[in-house]
């Protein structure tokens, strides 16, 4: 997205063009910041066009590469966009075991075998806060300069990760 007026469009033509040139994957991020329903009430014409825009780039797409698009918040998406896709995979959130593995995999043995007593604390958050989590107990022991994670280090990524919005 452009701050400037029209910006946006003429990025997501040069997008597209390039990917015409090659066999890519266009992952295009938070693609709810480019799809969003143009009757919104806080729609203005920016948005309209640039919606309009996404929607005559993929109509017009005949390349060879792949066009995935990823949202967190697909119930704003336009319902003109959800046809233009072939399949939608959603990934939900992960359950105790999932998060369980995925501290095993981000973190020390040492902290891991402090956290994984906190599993339950992280049930309705996304794979994301998980990571997040790890990332701050690590971060925090470094700071702390400890050898390793420690359970302060555990207990402040908590309260970081958990007071978060997500």
């Amino acid at each position: 997205m452009s701050s400037y007026l029209g910006e946006t469009a003429t990025n997501l033509s040069n997008l597209f063009a390039f990917a015409s040139t090659g066999s890519y994957v266009l992952f295009l991020d938070e693609f709810d910041s480019l799809g969003k329903m143009r009757g919104d009430v806080s729609d203005h014409g920016e948005l309209r066009r640039v919606v309009n825009a996404v929607l005559q780039q993929i109509d017009a797409y005949t390349g060879p590469s792949l066009i995935v698009a990823a949202t967190n918040h697909s119930q704003i998406l336009d319902a003109a966009l959800w046809r233009r896709f072939d399949a939608v995979i959603e990934l939900g959130l992960p359950s105790a075991d999932e998060t369980r593995e995925l501290l095993r995999r981000l973190l020390s043995a040492d902290g891991f075998a402090l956290a994984q007593q906190y599993v339950d604390r992280f049930e309705g958050l996304p794979h994301a806060a998980v990571e997040y989590f790890a990332n701050s107990a690590a971060r925090h022991s470094l700071l702390e300069k400890n050898k390793g994670i420690r359970q302060a280090d555990i207990d402040f990524a908590l309260r970081e990760t958990v007071e978060r919005p997500w």
